[in-house]
């Protein structure tokens, strides 16, 4: 049970970090991201 656990944890964040590195990327080469990919909640 603790291991589903931690993975669920994982994979929550690393969709986080991804989506804030789209972010970051995206504001340092002044491009609008879609607001789809802006918003999406961790799945």
């Amino acid at each position: 049970m603790m291991r589903d656990l931690d993975q669920a944890e994982h994979t929550t964040s690393k969709k986080t970090a991804e989506r804030e590195w789209f972010k970051r990327t995206a504001a340092e080469a002044d491009i609008i991201l879609d607001s789809d990919l802006e918003s999406a909640p961790d799945r």
